[in-house]
């Protein structure tokens, strides 16, 4: 981020997908003045897991966090620590300057439901996805 912030004035968000979620949401509570926001795609919203349980947004994020928040999940989303129900639940209690949800819906999932190949990874519509990502990304830094 202090490189990037040699280069240009330009607004800086993190970009966490699934697992990479829980480090653009660690960096966010720790630098919320280092950066404009975060898009949490396929985030790791909850996790019951003993070795992981502080690996979620519950346990991150909680329900406040400083920094304008993207979250961009699909429906379908079938991965254990991933569901859609974890998303919205967690969507709704954010608090935030800025807060969206994006929503999925479709794809064919032809892989294992938390990988890259399924509705964990947007399959059959990561273009879709990634210009809806841009799409928030460039009016946000807009405003």
């Amino acid at each position: 981020v202090k490189e990037l912030k040699k280069r240009n004035s330009l607004p800086i968000y993190l970009v966490g997908f699934s697992r990479g979620s829980v480090d653009a949401a660690s960096f966010a509570k720790k630098y919320p003045d280092a950066i404009k926001g975060i898009v949490l795609a396929s985030g790791v919203y909850t996790n019951s897991s003993k070795k992981a349980e502080s690996y979620s947004m519950e346990s991150i994020i909680g329900t406040k966090i400083e920094v304008n928040t993207l979250v961009a999940h699909h429906k379908k989303d079938t991965c254990q620590v991933t569901k859609f129900k974890f998303a919205r639940r967690f969507y709704d209690n954010l608090q935030a300057p800025v807060k969206e949800i994006i929503l999925f819906d479709g794809g064919t999932p032809t892989g294992g439901r938390c990988g890259p190949l399924h509705h964990h990874g947007y399959e059959g519509i990561e273009s879709e996805a990634a210009n809806k990502i841009s799409e928030w990304l460039l009016l946000d830094a807009k405003n």
